[in-house]
This record gives C-alpha cells, structure tokens and sequence, in this order.
C-alpha cells in the first residue's frame, strides 16, 4: 500500500492505519481496484472496504451462530458510537468520518449487516429470488456505495438500478464459485428447488464431484448471472471518467469468472476457479476499450 496517513487528521491516524492494515491483509480482493485513483477517493475506497470485509469476516467466524452473531452487533454499536462522536475502537472514526464528509446514507452500511445476520439463520436457500433478495442488502449497497463515493454528480436512479444488477450478479458469481467452500462451512447457496429439479442431493455436494444435474445446474444458474451482467452494463455506459471505468472493470472480471466456469464444463465441485492478475488485467483492457466504444451511445433507461 502506497498510500500514506499524513494527510489524514490526528484523531484519524489509528483509525486511518487499521483502514490500511486491513486492505494490506486482503489484496487479492478490493484493494487491487483502487491503485490508480486520487489519494482521497483511494482512502474513501479502503475505508468502505475494511467495513465491509470486518463484517464479513465476523459472519463468518468459527463458533455458534449467536456468537457470530454477536459480533455483527458489536459492529453496529461501533458505527453508531463513532457516528456520534463517542469513543469507538479499530477504523470506525474512519468510517463515521466518512459518512459525514461524503453525506453517505448510514441505511446502506445497515442494510450489510442485516444480510450476515440473516446468514445466521438461513443456511440453505429456498429460490433464487430469495438470493436476490439477499445480494439486495449483502452486495447492492456496496456497489451505491462505491458510485456515490467516486461520482455523487452521476448517480441516479438509472445508474442505482444498473449497479444493482450488476452487484447482485457479483454476489450470485461468487456463489457458483464457492459451492463446495459453502458446504463445509453449513451454507448452501444453491437454491433449493432448482437443486430438486435437476436431481442435485446433498450427497452430491458431500462427495465433490459434478454430475450431470450439477453442470445443467449450474448452466442455468450462470446463463442468468450472465444476463445480469449485461443488463446491468448496459445500463452504466451513461457513466463517465473514471468511476465508469471502475464499476465496468468490476463487472468484467466478475464476468471472466463466469466465463472460467462454463470453460470447466460448470464444475465448481472438484475446485475453485478463481480470477488471475492475467485476468484482472484483460479485464481493464477490455473496459477501456468498452467505455471508449460506448462514448458516443446513449445510456439505456431501465425504468422504461
């Protein structure tokens, strides 16, 4: 990380250093999308993220579901200390400051923890539009988040409503890629009656090896991330400069991971397919080049 904290105020430089701690830690994830931006809107980046990943990390720690539990709530309870000028631990004066400055809604850091606490209770989902409605609180967020950090004077709710496919296809990629990760943690992201239909049992996800059922599963669940993914794109080409670049080369990469998975014939069972710096950089030339070719075409309305 390059970044450095002097121009950060005083009663912010722990805060500013625990943002960067974190990002450091996990530079496989957001962080890598970030290097090329202003220095303040980089910091602004981190900080959502640390929040993001801390909460993540705590819906997921080992132990019983209340204990996780528990530890989201604690989360809140920091947030709203700082929010308030109290004393708070870690980076949430980053965070709280943040909020402030960029008058971001609080509801939207809300709606993050709302979606792990009900990873606490739901382990195996239903439908995919219980899925959906779950990327609404657990990925939407971060990506109005992102926008209205990068670009306030953009956001609208044309743009809100592309980001929202956009993010909710992420979510839904992620998914199909850490099946059998989910499965020895106890969640079950597949949905349930699409499962049934196509024969998938638990047994099938205990043993690790893709079945037929299992690739035509995961064939139908990809072809509707896939058109997500070109919705929501579609629908973000009206945004310019960098912040347009930015949210398509999310979308790119997260569509180079679906791409990776129909190539392994929709075998998520015998191992995770992940995306490669390779990846990563094809899929900032690709939007480059995208954002170059969509300059001169009009933006796609989704509420019509």
């Amino acid at each position: 990380m390059a970044v450095k904290v002097q121009s950060a105020k005083k009663s912010n430089q722990t805060a500013l250093a625990e943002v960067l701690r974190i990002a450091a830690a996990h530079r496989e994830n957001f962080a890598r999308f970030t290097w090329w931006l202003p220095k303040q809107a980089r910091y602004d980046l981190l900080t959502l993220y640390a929040y993001c990943r801390t909460a993540d990390d705590a819906a997921d720690l080992p132990g019983s579901a209340a204990f996780r539990t528990d530890k989201l709530d604690d989360i809140e309870q920091n947030l709203h200390a700082a929010l308030a000028n109290k004393s708070a631990p870690s980076f949430y004066p980053a965070v709280a400051e943040l909020i402030v400055r960029r008058t971001l809604p609080v509801e939207q850091f809300q709606y993050l923890l709302d979606a792990f606490r009900r990873d606490q209770i739901v382990t195996d989902w239903e439908s995919l539009s219980d899925l959906i409605e779950y990327s609404e609180h657990s990925a939407n967020p971060v990506g109005r988040l992102v926008l209205r950090i990068l670009a306030p004077e953009q956001v609208n709710n044309s743009v809100d409503q592309a980001s929202d496919y956009v993010c909710t296809a992420l979510q839904l990629v992620n998914f199909w890629q850490d099946v059998q990760r989910d499965f020895a943690s106890g969640r079950i992201y597949l949905p349930r009656d699409r499962r049934e239909h196509f024969g998938v049992t638990k047994n099938v996800l205990q043993t690790g090896i893709a079945t037929a059922g299992y690739r035509d599963l995961l064939r139908e669940l990809c072809d509707d991330t896939r058109q997500r993914f070109e919705t929501g794109r579609k629908g973000l080409t009206q945004l310019h400069g960098g912040v347009g670049f930015t949210i398509d080369w999310f979308a790119t990469s997260g569509m180079r991971l679906l791409r990776k998975i129909e190539l392994s014939d929709f075998d998520t069972l015998s191992q995770r397919l992940v995306v490669s710096k390779l990846d990563r950089g094809l899929a900032a030339l690709q939007s480059l080049l995208r954002k170059k070719s969509d300059s001169n075409r009009q933006p796609l309305n989704l509420q019509q």
